[in-house]
């Protein structure tokens, strides 16, 4: 399955608290952000340079050629934090979590308060499926620096993936009155609130999600799919078909295409997307005939 801006899908973290979430097909979204300028001594000249040209080699992509600048800024100044950070990052993405752990608790030696990295950390602990460690890393960013939004955010997913919605949604109200521009503690929120049952203040929240960030593919998803709840299957198809636009290779949107196609009748077509769902992810597991018997009876359906 294709990587997401953030590290994990959370929707497949195998936990039974969280049947609500992948019974609508929703997935979370994380924050995870470049490190901010820190006031620290005085740095080599050079392992500034390598740092700044990794981190623009990130921003393009180009993960092997910024592991290999955080490497070298490292070398220059072994004591240089920023630079463990930002090679953690590099390295959650690819996929090596033990990694991205150690590097990102070498930073946090080195810099006690350094706030990014404890909430880098907990995103690469709640990746591994660690969410006693995860909380524990979020609220010391929280601890240190009360004005962090994006540690509200990831402590809000671990919140909504053990159930506590209210406690979550908490979470989520209070990044935004720190930060109203981050679009995933609105799509976090309007996830939570869909899978209370409050379809139209999810929508709410998936409209600013996307209003805030036209890429963010979650949200797209997680709006058509509180559309089909609804019963709108139309206009969720027209999310899916956007989601699908944007990243071809996302899962979750084709499940949740599949299952309006079948609802209109057009079950080879659904069909064909549940096929692809299985080409993108060997592994993906999710009761379709549950999801789709469910709809149809709510929405008074007849096959």
């Amino acid at each position: 399955m294709r990587k997401r801006t953030a590290w994990v899908s959370l929707s497949t973290v195998q936990l039974r608290s969280i049947k609500a979430l992948t019974m609508l097909g929703l997935a979370l979204s994380l924050i995870v952000v470049p490190a901010r300028s820190q006031t620290v001594p005085q740095r080599s000249g050079s392992a500034v340079s390598y740092l700044t040209r990794g981190k623009a080699q990130m921003a393009k992509g180009h993960l092997n050629e910024a592991l290999v600048d955080f490497d070298t800024a490292i070398k220059f100044e072994p004591g240089f934090a920023a630079a463990y950070y930002e090679r953690a990052r590099v390295l959650a993405v690819r996929g090596d979590l033990a990694s991205a752990i150690g590097d990102f608790t070498k930073a946090i030696e080195i810099n006690s308060r350094f706030v990014m990295a404890y909430d880098g950390r907990g995103n690469a602990y709640l990746s591994k499926g660690d969410m006693v460690a995860a909380i524990a890393d979020f609220n010391r960013a929280i601890e240190i620096d009360p004005r962090y939004a994006p540690a509200y955010v990831n402590r809000g997913a671990v919140r909504q993936l053990k159930g506590q919605f209210n406690e979550a949604i908490a979470d989520f109200d209070k990044a935004i009155s720190i930060n109203g521009r981050l679009a995933q503690a609105y799509n976090n929120r309007g996830a939570v609130r869909m899978a209370l049952g409050n379809m139209d203040g999810a929508i709410v929240d998936f409209d600013k999600a996307i209003a805030i960030n036209p890429r963010l593919v979650a949200a797209y998803n997680d709006r058509g799919t509180a559309r089909l709840e609804k019963g709108n299957i139309d206009r969720a198809l027209s999310d899916f078909n956007i989601a699908l636009e944007k990243d071809p290779g996302y899962v979750w949107a084709y499940l949740n295409r599949g299952i309006a196609l079948v609802l209109k009748g057009k079950k080879s077509e659904g069909e064909r997307d549940f096929a692809k769902c299985r080409e993108l992810d060997p592994n993906f597991k999710f009761p379709i005939n549950e999801r789709t018997d469910a709809l149809k009876h709510r929405l008074s359906i007849k096959d």
